[in-house]
């Protein structure tokens, strides 16, 4: 069986051949001008988003309780100025440049229209007085640094500050006054209120409370917790107590405890934050105010086996941290 022939291919008559060729040139013209188009668009709202006409020219300060708001202001004008529009203002470098200050927690940033932002601050507030080894004293933010001077009638806890002068607006404190603005800052305010003195000394934080005894928290660290336990303390011990004893001790702060005047003041100086039995002198305090005291009187010791060189009846002590060795010979 013989294949059927091809039919051969029509040539398309001249005239209509160049309409076919005017139309794909047309279409292609009309493409290239709808991209042209695009492209100018996108270039003209470019320039409008970043050009002079969006460009931020004034900026608001609102609710800024510090002392120096122009600074702060012409600091957030020089961040606004260096990015962004006000179709897109440059938020992160607008909240750096405000949080130089230690009165500034956080910014809300919003536009007002034709061409200016408004900064609403959101306040830092101060924690405690700083008070240097000379100068006037100065107000502390919870970050550790200087918020200017203390108004009258402050009622903060105070720190000292190992600086030999006030530090300027902003200026942080030294390293080893970290601790002290964490303890006072995790304290309620009233017994905040109490606390003077508070530093580092021989690698122990140590104060005093007013109407109260000498504060000792152990080792710059869980200062939180140890807060937490002298609130408790405080919550449960009488004001006649408190102006008696000699001491509150903080530094392990599942066991505070609060010596009595007669308290040998070694006991917790240079020892270890372990758990330990409280001396005769101090009288132990659950860090939970909940927790029920006990009331079992303590079973007497068995008598000590004279040792040589003591009188009898009296005991050897066993030498203790921050203790030394007593006997009575004969």
């Amino acid at each position: 069986m013989t294949a059927s022939p091809r039919p051969r291919a029509t040539r398309a008559h001249p005239a209509i051949a160049r309409r076919r060729s005017r139309v794909r040139r047309a279409a292609h013209g009309r493409l290239g001008l709808r991209i042209a188009g695009a492209a100018a668009l996108a270039a003209f709202g470019y320039w409008l988003a970043v050009g002079p006409l969006m460009t931020v020219s004034g900026v608001t300060l609102s609710g800024y309780p510090g002392p120096d708001p122009s600074r702060v202001t012409a600091l957030i004008d020089q961040a606004a100025s260096r990015g962004g529009s006000l179709l897109a203002p440059p938020v992160g470098d607008i909240r750096r440049a405000a949080q130089a200050d230690p009165w500034i927690k956080d910014v809300i940033v919003s536009r007002d229209l034709p061409t200016g932002i408004v900064v609403q601050v959101v306040p830092a507030r101060p924690v405690a007085v700083g008070v240097p080894r000379a100068g006037a004293p100065m107000l502390v933010s919870r970050d550790g640094r200087s918020m200017g001077p203390v108004p009258p009638g402050t009622t903060l806890g105070r720190i000292a500050v190992p600086s030999p002068a006030t530090l300027p607006l902003g200026a942080a404190l030294p390293k080893a006054s970290r601790a002290p603005v964490a303890f006072i800052a995790a304290l309620p305010e009233e017994d905040a209120a109490r606390v003077r003195g508070l530093t580092v000394r021989h690698g122990l934080v140590e104060g005093r409370l007013t109407r109260g005894p000498q504060l000792r928290a152990g080792t710059p660290g869980n200062m939180a917790a140890k807060a937490a336990a002298l609130s408790a303390v405080l919550a449960q011990v009488n004001d006649s107590d408190q102006r008696a004893a000699q001491y509150v001790d903080v530094s392990v702060p599942d066991h505070p405890a609060l010596g009595g005047p007669n308290a040998d003041p070694t006991i917790t100086r240079g020892t270890r934050e372990q758990p330990r039995k409280a001396p005769a002198t101090a009288q132990s305090v659950p860090s939970d105010p909940a927790a029920p005291t006990a009331t079992t009187p303590a079973t007497p010791a068995p008598a000590a086996t004279p040792q040589p060189g003591t009188a009898t009846g009296t005991p050897a002590v066993t030498p203790n941290a921050g203790q030394t060795s007593t006997s009575t010979t004969q």
